[in-house]
């Protein structure tokens, strides 16, 4: 066993079993794996590489994300409502960090985008992108409970 790459944590686990499983309980095995991955907003190999296939870890950050979330949520919408491009640049680079743990390109960008409009004051596309944002959200989340088998649900009022 490498010591380099050995995780400290008592309970890793790969998250490769699982993709495995999905695979062999499917009809059409490795073609609908990657019909899925190709709609799933996760970009698994990085994920996996980003995590180093520490299924606890993975369910960490989920859940923190999630205890998190309800929060960075009302921040973006009240940043909006009051237009505070300057609340909503920072509000929104940091939900761009955190969404960068679970390799979600197109997340990263719509925060980025907010980011942007706060940057910039122009706030007329902010309401439509933060809906998408949103919208893309709720995808992870479910994504992230199907990789992690855990009960996550945002508590949330957008």
């Amino acid at each position: 066993m490498n010591t380099q790459t050995a995780s400290p944590r008592s309970r890793k686990t790969m998250l490769a079993p699982s993709n495995h499983n999905l695979q062999k309980r499917a009809p059409q095995g490795a073609k609908l794996a990657s019909e899925r991955q190709s709609m799933s907003l996760i970009k698994l190999e990085a994920l996996e590489r980003f995590i180093q296939r520490d299924e606890e870890l993975l369910a960490d950050l989920s859940t923190l994300f999630v205890q998190y979330y309800p929060d960075i949520a009302a921040r973006l919408n009240l940043a909006i409502d009051n237009g505070d491009g300057e609340s909503l640049r920072e509000t929104a680079h940091q939900l761009k960090s955190r969404l960068g743990y679970f390799q979600a390109p197109v997340l990263v960008d719509c925060a980025c985008r907010l980011e942007t409009c706060g940057k910039t004051g122009d706030l007329d596309d902010a309401d439509a992108i933060l809906k998408t944002l949103f919208d893309g959200i709720r995808q992870l989340v479910s994504e992230l409970r199907e990789l992690t088998h855990l009960p996550l649900s945002l508590n949330e009022n957008d």
